[in-house]
This record gives C-alpha cells, structure tokens and sequence, in this order.
C-alpha cells in the first residue's frame, strides 16, 4: 500500500468530501448559472447584489463552523452547568473540535469570572443535586 492509512481515515476523508460538495460546490455552480443567466438578460447589477450576501453568508457559516463565536462557548457552559453564564464572564481561550460522524465533538474554554460570580457558581453547583459531587 501507498499510504499507511486505516479504512475509518478514508471514510472520514470521503465524508469531508461529500459534505463539502453538497454544501459548497452545489450551491456554488448553482449561484454561477443564475449570474449567467441573469446577465444574458441584461441584469448584471442585480444578479452581483443577489450573489454577493449568499456568498458572504456562505463564507461565514464556514468561518463559524471552523471558530464558533463566544455564543457557542455561553451554550456550552448552559448546558454544563445547567445555568447561565454570569455577566462577568470574559472567555479568554477556547478551542472546539469539529464534530465527528456521530456529532460528537470537544470544546474547551477558559472562562474568568469576577470571584463574587465564581464563588457564588461555585457554591451554587455543589449544592445542585443533579450534578455528580466526583466531577467537581
């Protein structure tokens, strides 16, 4: 063999492709054949201010998709410690996988809290009986 590469490796690269081309590829050649279309009947400009937002919209959705926004992080920590983030937060460093074939993914975030907010959070989720006491 060529490459020392196990079959989940192919089929991962073959998935990234697929999705690739359903997302990206169809939407672009797509958008290229209505601008085509649209200046043969003589609408250039509007076929450029149509084009432009799905592009802009496009590119962003890849952008986020690859660096989710501090929302995504806010969600995250929702959905951990069953609370919302307290208005002091200020992430300072974050990073998150990008979800598998399952969903599954990993973020990882370091939040600073002012310490009234981090004691009271802290407190607060040791006296929550719907969190296990080992993870924390």
């Amino acid at each position: 063999m060529l490459l020392n590469v196990d079959a989940s490796t192919i089929v991962f690269i073959l998935f990234i492709f697929i999705i690739v081309v359903i997302f990206a590829a169809i939407p672009v050649v797509l958008s290229v054949l209505f601008y085509k279309w649209l200046t043969r009947l003589g609408y250039k400009i509007i076929a450029i201010a149509v084009l432009v937002p799905i592009y802009v919209w496009l590119a962003y959705s890849i952008y986020t998709a690859i660096y989710p926004t501090d929302e995504f992080y806010y969600e995250e920590f929702k959905t951990v410690t069953l609370r919302k983030i307290p208005k002091s937060a200020v992430i300072v460093k974050k990073t998150a996988s990008y979800p598998d074939f399952h969903g599954d993914y990993i973020s990882v975030s370091s939040i600073k809290l002012a310490k009234e907010d981090y004691n009271t959070l802290l407190n607060a989720l040791k006296a929550d009986k719907r969190l296990h006491k080992e993870r924390l």
